[in-house]
């Protein structure tokens, strides 16, 4: 029985973690940890509960829904007048009619299949930071951070949206709260950390942590092995070889979320497109036009018909610039 317990926790991570990981309201237990920022945060039950938050933290702040990802669920409350439409509206993001609208059209099933953690979903409130957006992602192996990669943001789909170009970036701030953070946790597995680079005080704010695997989670690091090396080698005790690499460019367009937000992107062609050119099918399911054998792509045409942005010239990793 300890066996099968050791292989569950193993494999989960440490109970101390899920609360945290799963409710946005807890961040605030962990700004008392060393190098951890957090903004003001707490859950909110009610209109009363909002209306006394804002008079005691003040305004604008942002409105969140646990289990969402993305930013679908995110308010941002500007003036005294918005608190209560803002409350009615996620009050909606809770409610059968939002399911019903991810299952017609945005062809989300879990919303369906999984009714009572939506209807059950905690809101919180948090203070609006200003600053530049950034996150990184960490491999983790019972507490120790093994590999890193970290990122700002310059461009989004839309506010509160996931990351369409970012900026590689060694982050020193964010790994520093990463690990004191999976530290006091016992984290195992790849988690990623959201964060505001505040202009004003220069200090990294923690928004959110995401346990699991993110889209820059294939990145190479600075200084550190790539995280799935720095995973399998913690597991088979082996030591980990460094693979950080220079070949990418610091600016990079993820692939395919810049390329569908706008096919005629100046990034698409500036910065480094980061096109799984092993996987020729998922490709072409995008829209993109495999050409030659050696996986260069020729982004002249998409799918569906009409898009045609100017030719762009895409390498393949470690091929050169």
């Amino acid at each position: 029985m300890q066996r099968t317990a050791s292989l569950i926790e193993t494999s989960l991570g440490s109970p101390l973690s899920y609360h945290v990981v799963a409710k946005r309201s807890f961040l605030a237990d962990l700004a008392r940890l060393p190098d951890v920022h957090i903004p003001q945060t707490s859950a909110i039950y009610g209109f009363r509960d909002l209306l006394d938050w804002v008079r005691a933290h003040g305004l604008p702040a942002v409105l969140k829904l646990d289990g969402s990802t993305g930013g679908r669920d995110v308010i941002l409350i500007r003036t005294m007048s918005d608190v209560l439409p803002c409350l009615l509206r996620m009050r909606l993001q809770k409610s059968w009619v939002r399911r019903m609208k991810s299952f017609l059209f945005d062809g989300d099933v879990e919303p369906i299949f999984a009714p009572r953690s939506f209807s059950t979903a905690q809101m919180c409130v948090q203070s609006y930071v200003t600053g530049r957006l950034a996150n990184c992602v960490v491999a983790c192996w019972r507490g120790d951070v093994l590999g890193w990669a970290a990122v700002e943001v310059l461009q989004r789909g839309r506010d509160f949206g996931i990351a369409t170009v970012v900026r590689r970036v060694k982050g020193e701030a964010m790994i520093a709260a990463a690990r004191s953070i999976a530290r006091h946790l016992k984290l195992s597995g790849i988690v990623g950390f959201d964060f505001v680079l505040d202009d004003v005080t220069q200090r990294a704010y923690l928004i959110e942590i995401n346990p699991r695997a993110t889209q820059i989670n294939h990145f190479p690091g600075y200084d550190s092995p790539d995280l799935a090396t720095a995973l399998f080698c913690a597991v088979r005790s082996e030591p980990a070889v460094s693979t950080a690499s220079q070949q990418w460019k610091e600016e990079v367009a993820l692939f395919p979320q810049e390329w569908e937000r706008d096919p005629s992107s100046k990034w698409l062609s500036t910065a480094f497109h980061d096109v799984p050119f092993e996987e020729p099918e998922l490709v072409r399911y995008f829209g993109y036009e495999t050409i030659s054998r050696d996986l260069h792509l020729n982004c002249s045409e998409r799918a569906p018909p009409g898009a045609v942005p100017p030719h762009l010239d895409v390498l393949k990793p470690g091929s050169g610039t």
